[in-house]
């Protein structure tokens, strides 16, 4: 051994994406589907933890636990997921009349007729500004998460919806008046 070598430490190296996902896909989808993420969207959950640890994984640091750490990440993705699967459909019974059949007729007529005017406010819009508020009042992505994925400037975005909510205020402002 040379004398250059006997006073460095040897870390241990980071993981591969192919290693970590070898080692641990199994693990990501039993625990995925153990903390209730349904089985319509067990793929994109898995998915996304995997792009995570891919686009963390030149901060993992290799003397902890990966199966820890992949742990840590795939228990918050499903707690987000979960938090935004509940307003999302919180949101879709807004727009989309439901089936009860305790409502009176009169509900399940106004339901629909709401849900069937926002969609057609949603069809109004310019393309960018439908994006915009679509994924903003609907999907419930931040305006940064919005910025990033469109590659657009986070002040467009913005501007982009606040124009939006302007138009929809006066959409419901005319049809209110009529």
């Amino acid at each position: 051994m040379s004398s250059s070598a006997i006073g460095r430490e040897q870390r241990p190296l980071a993981p591969t994406l192919e290693v970590a996902y070898r080692m641990h896909v199994d693990d990501v989808w039993r625990l995925t589907r153990l903390l209730g993420v349904d089985d319509a969207h067990l793929d994109d959950v898995v998915h996304d933890v995997f792009l995570v640890v891919q686009r963390r994984l030149p901060d993992f640091d290799p003397t902890r636990s990966l199966k820890h750490w992949i742990t840590g990440i795939t228990r918050n993705l499903v707690m987000h997921y979960r938090r935004s699967f509940a307003r999302r459909t919180k949101r879709l019974a807004l727009v989309q009349p439901a089936v009860d059949t305790h409502d009176a007729p009169d509900d399940r007529v106004a339901r629909a007729e709401a849900g069937q005017a926002f969609a057609t406010f949603v069809e109004g819009l310019d393309d960018a500004k439908r994006e915009v508020f679509v994924l903003f009042e609907v999907e419930d992505l931040s305006a940064r998460a919005i910025a990033e994925m469109t590659g657009i400037n986070i002040n467009t975005v913005f501007t982009r919806l606040r124009a939006a909510r302007e138009q929809f205020e006066r959409f419901i402002a005319a049809r209110e008046a009529v």
